[in-house]
């Protein structure tokens, strides 16, 4: 799965994400806030090159100055059916 450079940009234009960027094939989205217990939501369209099950690797959020407090998630499981 790929990602679309546009809809990214898109993402930073509607004000959905403060700053993006990606390197050694992640996506590293950044806020400027979060308020207590919020959830953010971010929808993206990827592009699929082939079909089969697949895990992303673990994810984590943390403040920018607060990297021992990180929270993890597992990776994000798909099917994607031809």
């Amino acid at each position: 799965m790929t990602l679309q450079n546009a809809l990214l940009k898109d993402l930073v234009d509607k004000k959905q994400v403060s700053y993006y960027e990606i390197f050694d094939n992640y996506l590293v989205l950044y806020w400027e806030h979060f308020d207590a217990n919020e959830t953010k939501t971010i929808n993206l369209d990827l592009k699929v090159e082939f079909a089969g099950e697949y895990t992303g690797k673990a994810s984590n959020v943390y403040l920018y100055y607060m990297p021992e407090s990180k929270f993890w998630n597992e990776g994000i499981k798909t099917k994607i059916e031809p």
